[in-house]
């Protein structure tokens, strides 16, 4: 599908841009996080294999019990892809001066989560398509994630994007629950919709064991 005007602005933003929506950084939970953004393409080796650290600690069981499977090769292909954006989020392991805006001098650990999205066009719709939002068990619950979403949201508004998409497998209620408190619901295109206006029943439905939630900007 040919992609929209939107779409191809949206696409030639670099890592710069995109990071004025985000924050720098957040103290949650007296724990000092640092957010920056990266292209696929600017990701160090070490950087790679913490992402994909990540994707496999918390998915792979999840992922192999679904009719996605869990596919390795596949799933590092899609995520480390020319296309794809991150947000990345570290824990700080220095103290910033009061008055301090210089984060350069910040130490940062090991990444403990990130975003992962890309600027897609689909069914006549520019999208924000998310594709991973993930964090470590240690650091889940603190209100990362809600930062990670709103500055989806921020980027999407800033480039006309018209949704934020994601794909979420209906056996991580967690994951469907937490979307759910942002505003996400079930997309039209999704398999399980049924749309009443128009006569549909839901047991005319075959089962999907997925679902296509999305947030309107």
């Amino acid at each position: 599908m040919r992609e929209s005007l939107g779409v191809r602005k949206a696409k030639k933003a670099d890592a710069h841009q995109l990071a004025s929506f985000i924050p720098t950084e957040a103290t949650l939970h007296d724990v000092l996080f640092v957010f920056k953004v990266k292209l696929a393409a600017q990701l160090k080796n070490d950087e790679r294999a913490r992402i994909w650290q990540i994707v496999d600690s918390n998915m792979r069981d999840i992922a192999s019990k679904s009719s996605m499977g869990w596919k390795p090769t596949q799933k590092k292909k899609e995520l480390f892809s020319t296309k794809s954006r991150f947000i990345l989020v570290y824990q700080s392991q220095g103290a910033k001066n009061a008055g301090d805006n210089n984060l350069g001098d910040l130490k940062t650990a090991d990444i403990v989560g990130f975003v992962m999205f890309r600027f897609e066009h689909e069914e006549g719709e520019d999208l924000v398509y998310c594709y991973e939002v993930q964090m470590c068990d240690e650091f889940r619950s603190h209100g990362v994630g809600h930062l990670l979403l709103r500055s989806l949201v921020d980027i999407g508004l800033h480039w006309g994007m018209d949704k934020i998409m994601l794909t979420c497998l209906k056996s991580n209620p967690r994951a469907r629950v937490f979307y759910g408190k942002h505003g996400f619901v079930m997309d039209p295109c999704s398999p399980d919709y049924v749309n009443k206006d128009e006569g549909e029943e839901e047991e005319g439905k075959a089962y999907c064991d997925y679902e296509i939630l999305s947030r309107v900007l």
